[in-house]
């Protein structure tokens, strides 16, 4: 689909895809539903589906900020309005499904080798949402638990990335013990 240079059907574009990012969310949201019953279930694939979601997510706001941005003033603001509002509904679901997901994850007592490698991308994307909830469009309209929502996140992935077991490392250095625990240290091998 080519980005018309006329104002009435670039808005009709925009609004073709902002009810695509609606459908979206809902999948996003089912999507999260499922990373936390497979987590529950010791299983990692509906995890992997919901990044995919975010991705997608994410590459379809961008498209449509671009298009909003090059219509400028001609834009109007309802489809400013709508863009921020699906945003914050993604991201207040982002937030509490990452909750609900890294709750569930740190309730397993033995993790799997490669949760660690897994979930260090979770740590960026809640980077990614505290920017957007610190972001004036979003600041005053989203709940005020959303940010202890994200701090409590962010303390179980501590937490979970602290006692899960991380890949061998295959490259020629051993691991003996960490260092601190009975003076141990990484010799090459």
């Amino acid at each position: 689909m080519g980005f018309s240079t006329d104002s009435n059907a670039a808005s009709a574009e925009i609004d073709a895809l902002l009810r695509a990012l609606e459908l979206q969310a809902g999948e996003m949201a089912t999507a999260t539903a499922a990373a936390q019953r497979g987590v529950n279930q010791h299983t990692f694939e509906p995890y992997h589906a919901l990044q995919e979601k975010t991705f997608e997510h994410e590459s379809l706001v961008a498209v449509i900020e671009s298009r909003l941005d090059r219509l400028g003033r001609d834009c109007p603001p309802k489809l400013r309005e709508r863009l921020d509002t699906f945003e914050r509904s993604v991201l207040a679901e982002r937030i509490r499904g990452s909750f609900k997901v890294l709750f569930a994850l740190s309730a397993i007592p033995l993790l799997p080798f490669g949760v660690r490698e897994l979930f260090a991308g979770e740590l960026k994307a809640l980077e990614a949402a505290r920017e957007k909830l610190r972001d004036p469009r979003h600041r005053q309209h989203c709940d005020p638990d959303l940010e202890q929502d994200l701090e409590t996140a962010e303390m179980i992935l501590a937490e979970v990335m602290e006692k899960a077991p991380g890949l061998l490392d295959f490259t020629g250095a051993q691991f003996v013990e960490p260092a601190g625990e009975a003076g141990g240290e990484r010799t090459e091998g």
